[in-house]
Parts: C-alpha cells; sequence; structure tokens
C-alpha cells in the first residue's frame, strides 16, 4: 500500500475491499505489489484468473461469467448474476460489499480494455464518493480518485495529476502547492482546464468547494519504460 494511502486513511475506521476486475491489459505484477496486504478479495468475473496467477485467494467471486465462462469451482462464495441486468458486474460487487460494511475500496483491473467498461468504473468512483467511502481505480500507470472535498497528493509518487469536473456541469476548486495553482478556479466539463498540473513542493492540496472532481495521477516516466 502506498505512503498517500496511509496517510489518507490515518485514524479512519476503515474497513478494505480488493476488487479485480477482468481487463486483459492488467499487469498483475503492479496489482500483487500495490494491493494492501489485509482486505476482503472479491474477484469481478474474469477477474479470478488474475487472481489466481497471483496466488490470491478470494473471498467472494461475483459476476455472470461471460468472461471466464469455464467457471465451475464450488471452492470460493459465488455470486452467478444474470448476463441481462441494469448492474454491470463490478457495480453489483460494490453494493455487495457495501452492504457487508465495507468502506475502503482498491479496485483493480478496471482500466485499459474497453474504453466504455473504464468509464463505467469511473462512474463507479462517483457512486462510492457520493456515500462517503474511499476508493481508487489503480494500474500500472494511472491512479484515479473521485472527491467531493478534496486530497493531499505527493509529487515523488506520480509525474501529473489532472483533474476534471465529474457528474456536473461545473466544480469550484482550489490548488495549493501545484505549478498551476487556482483559488476557487471554475473548472467546467467542457474545457479540460486542469489537465497535466504537477506538484512544485513536497505535497499538492485540493480543495472541492463545491460540485466533484475525477483525480488522474500519471506515473509518465513508467509508461515511458514499457
Amino acid at each position: 500500500m502506498d505512503v498517500q494511502t496511509e496517510k489518507e486513511n490515518k485514524g479512519l475506521n476503515t474497513k478494505k475491499c480488493i476488487l479485480i476486475c477482468a481487463s486483459p491489459k492488467s499487469d498483475i505484477e503492479f496489482i500483487s505489489r500495490d494491493m494492501p496486504q489485509k482486505a476482503f478479495v472479491i474477484c469481478v468475473d474474469g477477474g479470478l484468473a488474475m487472481a489466481l496467477n497471483i496466488g490470491i485467494r478470494p473471498d467472494l467471486v461475483v459476476g455472470d461469467f461471460d468472461s471466464y465462462p469455464l467457471y465451475q469451482s464450488s471452492a470460493y462464495e459465488t455470486i452467478r448474476l444474470p448476463t441481462h441486468k441494469d448492474d454491470t458486474d463490478t457495480m453489483y460487487a460494490v453494493k455487495t460489499a457495501l452492504n457487508r460494511g465495507f468502506n475502503d475500496f482498491y479496485i483493480y483491473g478496471a482500466t485499459g480494455g474497453r474504453e466504455d467498461h473504464t468509464f463505467a468504473n469511473i462512474c463507479i468512483l462517483k457512486f462510492l464518493a457520493d456515500r462517503g467511502c474511499q476508493a481508487r481505480i489503480s494500474d500500472q500507470y494511472t491512479k484515479i480518485t473521485c472527491q467531493n472535498t478534496g486530497m493531499r497528493l505527493y509529487r515523488n509518487q506520480y509525474d501529473y495529476f489532472s483533474i476534471f469536473p465529474f457528474g456536473c456541469l461545473q466544480s469550484i476548486v482550489s490548488l495549493k502547492g501545484f505549478e498551476y495553482p487556482l483559488e476557487r478556479g471554475t473548472l467546467t466539463c467542457s474545457y479540460p482546464l486542469g489537465i497535466s498540473n504537477t506538484i512544485v513542493g513536497e505535497t499538492g492540496e485540493i480543495t472541492v468547494h463545491d460540485g466533484c472532481i475525477v483525480v488522474m495521477q500519471i506515473n509518465e516516466n513508467e509508461r515511458i519504460k514499457k
């Protein structure tokens, strides 16, 4: 677990839940390295195959198994979903975790496949933020969170930070410690003003005065290496 997450959660009564989804472009070594050690693990559909490849035994498996049609195991608690439904498999898994009292979510395998699935998973971050939960979608290049209050970011972990209003026409945001600061600036959904910022000190502070934002932390050096 990264230093930022430890500081986010310090002093909070959190119950951690890991979701491993089924993106075919997931880096299983990154997942194994990044995920917290003590957490409830839900594998979403074909995410089970990735979990088993890195030696992770799930506590729960959820899905309609369109991406893992051969799944027949009774070794794990399983919720088998119909293929025709309103919730995505990941959304159903999140709702199940919320009903079981979890409030701190680490979501993997949720980016890099179909773009509509990626966008749907970002919508799930908004769903969780609206319910007072911590949540992040992480892959080897990017960490995505949804914020309606604010957060502190750390320069030594990521190269670029992009901020966009989400679920609203505009957000009122202050940025301190960034190359491009804002004081109650207006971010609109039709103009990408918050793209590719950097932190000039050790930390950057984001305050959301109104609306909601998606924050994308980009590890560009890691991307270049690949």
